[in-house]
């Protein structure tokens, strides 16, 4: 069971979303304008980096990773602009996201209320069966 995250590219450019590790990465979609693509993230699986990019070899690549996806419902990639004046083209890319709500069930949460769960079945067992013999010892 893994988490999903929306990958929005907000800019008027096609973006080649690959997802690697230790500098080898495999393209996963070529993500047109004002299109998304969801990424499910296996929180137990080796840490990946996502790479989204006009081009290969792009120095404006936006890179994020597996453990924002973890953290972030959504993100978006965007322009920027550099200087104020000089040029309406973006001088580089970047990413800002929503966060996930805390409520919102993480395997982590999943893990927790499990194991709370099962050591208080276990606990009420052993105790249950402790009184018992101590109830039963006294009554004779």
């Amino acid at each position: 069971m893994g988490l999903k995250t929306k990958v929005l590219n907000t800019t008027n450019k096609n973006f080649l979303l690959q997802e690697g590790n230790a500098g080898v990465y495999r393209l996963l979609k070529t993500l047109p304008p004002k299109k998304s693509y969801i990424i499910d993230v296996d929180p137990n699986a080796t840490y990946r980096e996502y790479w989204c990019a006009v081009k290969d070899d792009d120095p404006k690549a936006v890179i994020f990773s597996s453990d924002d996806c973890q953290e972030y419902a959504e993100i978006r990639i965007k322009g920027n602009i550099g200087q104020v004046g000089t040029s309406q083209a973006p001088s580089y890319y970047s990413w800002d996201g929503d966060r996930r709500n805390p409520e919102e069930p993480s395997n982590k949460s999943f893990l927790r209320k499990f194991m709370q769960k099962l050591l208080l079945k276990l606990l009420s067992k052993v105790l249950w069966k402790v009184l018992g013999k101590v109830l039963v010892k006294d009554l004779f």
